[in-house]
């Protein structure tokens, strides 16, 4: 009966994406520039880092990347730089396999449109204002906000098994209802570390009102669910929001 707030992260299992290697090391010079036939950008002398820059990423306005441009190499170009260049472009290149692996799993991007709605209206009370409403600080046992870490943990305890039976039964309903393509997953991790519990409070929530910091931890209880097909993500979600025993404090749909 009394309130204790969970963190569930639901996912669309995907196959296993590695970043293109390193092959930056050595002098670097010349000139560095995008061929015609592709968006590859490397150099002409040297051996400067590859920026690799596909021509169809979302992201290349946004991170202020234009194909056209020539970038200079230089023997003065930083070790920071080559591993920065190095990682943009693992990332850019990452981000393009996803999304294309995504387009696979969901073409008409229904999980994306799917309105994820919560039933707090938001827990704070004025946007930046630091304050928040008092009713979603973590309980304990007796229905007190919690004062510190012992007294959330001995109530996450007692929260646990709850709330792997409610997920339970929503997985299983969503596995005989929906097909996928493959084996879903659904997995409940340990609670979190008391010591990465605080250190969050503390860096995170040190400055809400009402304190303390410990009250605003919401995923002490934790668990995790790998879906293979968008019919069953969106059936989980429809079952969550209408189950009357689960009350959705915070929801974000990053698809």
């Amino acid at each position: 009966e009394n309130n204790h707030h969970y963190h569930l992260k639901m996912v669309n299992r995907m196959s296993t994406i590695t970043p293109a290697p390193n092959e930056s090391d050595g002098k670097a010079g010349g000139q560095v520039e995008k061929d015609e036939e592709g968006a590859v950008v490397k150099s002409d002398e040297g051996n400067c880092p590859e920026l690799i820059i596909d021509k169809n990423h979302d992201l290349d306005e946004e991170a202020g990347i234009n194909n056209s441009e020539t970038l200079a190499c230089n023997d003065e170009i930083r070790d920071e730089s080559k591993a920065f260049f190095h990682n943009l472009n693992g990332y850019l290149e990452t981000k393009q396999q996803m999304d294309d692996k995504y387009k696979e799993v969901d073409e008409f991007e229904r999980i994306a449109s799917f309105v994820l709605t919560d039933d707090s209206g938001g827990i704070e009370l004025n946007e930046g204002s630091g304050e928040f409403k008092p009713q979603y600080q973590q309980q304990t046992v007796d229905g007190k906000p919690v004062s510190n870490i012992k007294e959330l943990y001995h109530a996450a305890e007692a929260a646990k098994p709850v709330y792997e039976e409610i997920i339970t039964r929503l997985y299983n309903q969503v596995c005989q209802e929906c097909k996928g393509d493959g084996k879903s997953e659904i997995t409940f991790a340990p609670l979190k570390g008391k010591e990465r519990a605080q250190q969050k409070a503390d860096d995170d929530y040190d400055t809400r009102t009402p304190g303390p910091g410990v009250a605003w931890l919401y995923d002490i209880v934790r668990g995790c669910i790998e879906f293979t097909s968008a019919d069953q993500i969106l059936r989980f979600l429809e079952l969550a929001t209408k189950d009357e025993s689960i009350h959705i404090v915070k929801a974000k749909n990053r698809f």
